[in-house]
């Protein structure tokens, strides 16, 4: 039995249910689309335990409005985090696109849960692509976009020895 075992199954599962054929193609980096959204599976063995790492394409970052897109990004950020295994938006360089990236515990991942999480991930893509998380233009003459309002804010206070 080799190290990343688990993680076969969990691709074979997840083929099984997406009713794809050859799971082993997927094995060395499986790539997915859902919902119009393109996903990277990739398989981690780490000093904390082995995961699943869950790459879903988001998008190009808007031409107009950049900078109050890119501050909303970050706002969901502050919003999404609440330990290791938490989402994260990036930006691939070499790809000029925006990235929703996360992480599962392969003890802990299911191919439903997987799944689930990627159809989740691809909501918001969708919702990236036709706003980019900005409120909607007005009508000519009228002020620009403004952000979204924002989610309630956090109720939970810093844990002593953790980041928030």
């Amino acid at each position: 039995m080799t190290n990343n075992d688990p993680y076969h199954t969990l691709i074979n599962e997840i083929c099984a249910l997406s009713l794809i054929s050859t799971p082993e193609r997927f094995y060395e980096s499986a790539n997915f689309k859902i919902s119009e959204v393109d996903f990277t599976l990739q398989y981690q063995d780490r000093v904390e335990g082995r995961a699943v790492l869950i790459y879903g394409d988001m998008g190009a970052l808007p031409t107009r409005n950049r900078d109050a897109a890119l501050l909303a990004l970050m706002d969901i950020n502050f919003h999404m985090f609440s330990g290791a295994h938490s989402p994260v938006f990036s930006w691939n360089a070499q790809t000029s696109r925006v990235l929703l990236m996360g992480s599962v515990s392969l003890e802990r991942a299911s191919a439903e849960g997987v799944l689930l999480l990627m159809k989740s991930f691809a909501d918001l893509a969708n919702e990236w692509r036709e706003h980019g998380f900005i409120g909607q233009v007005k009508t000519a003459g009228a002020p620009l976009e403004q952000p979204v309002a924002t989610a309630a804010k956090r109720e939970s206070l810093s844990a002593s020895g953790r980041f928030q």
